[in-house]
């Protein structure tokens, strides 16, 4: 586990938000902050070195996380996907964006279906694309559609997520030449992950890499 990184500073509108509705930490529930003081060291961070892993013979180049996908980790992404807490998106956004040093990148999110997003009511991804791409003052691009509606990849075990997820996605536009960066709140196999990068890649996209805000161990 690596070092804790420092809490991001939050815009001023965030701060005003918090006045109103104070978040409750997802690890103990404590009032303040979404990872209070007390469990924010005991987050299984990873060290830069070892936030990267390389994938051969893949059109995704790699997958970047700042966490494991556990302990109170795991209950900032559950609140965010699962529970509707849309303002943890910004603490982990922020910490996404500075794991990003590509200052050209286009960032796009692995987007939901249609239906799978009316259900929910919104996409997580695409608020964390949001966030990472005004943090690092990126260039932020909706160029993924998802064809079809696919299982919850949670719900599969390895060898059927990647049957899965493999061809539902498509690039809404040529982007020849362009450095991706792809988002998405956790990654397991990276299914989801390669199978949208196919995508970005058929529509020319020089390079694509992966940036989630937790992997599973």
């Amino acid at each position: 586990m690596g070092s804790a990184p420092l809490y991001p500073d939050r815009p001023r509108r965030e701060q005003l938000l918090d006045l109103l509705f104070p978040p409750l930490c997802v690890g103990c529930r404590r009032v303040g902050r979404w990872i209070c003081d007390r469990c924010w060291p005991h987050v299984e961070w990873l060290d830069p070195a070892d936030r990267t892993r390389r994938r051969a013979g893949s059109p995704l180049e790699s997958i970047t996380a700042v966490t494991n996908f556990t302990g109170s980790a795991r209950e900032a992404v559950h609140a965010l996907k699962y529970e509707g807490h849309h303002a943890i998106s910004g603490l982990m956004g922020r910490l996404m964006a500075e794991a990003v040093s590509d200052t050209d990148a286009i960032v796009v999110h692995a987007a939901l279906h249609r239906s799978r997003r009316r259900e929910r009511g919104y996409d997580q991804s695409a608020m964390l694309a949001d966030v990472i791409a005004s943090a690092g003052r990126l260039r932020r691009d909706n160029a993924l559609l998802r064809t079809r509606r696919t299982e919850q990849q949670a719900s599969l075990d390895r060898d059927r997520r990647a049957d899965n997820v493999r061809g539902a996605f498509m690039a809404r536009q040529d982007l020849t030449g362009k450095t991706i960066i792809l988002v998405d709140d956790v990654s397991t196999t990276g299914a989801t992950l390669e199978a949208a990068a196919e995508a970005l890649r058929a529509a020319g996209a020089a390079r694509v890499r992966g940036l989630v805000f937790a992997r599973a161990t």
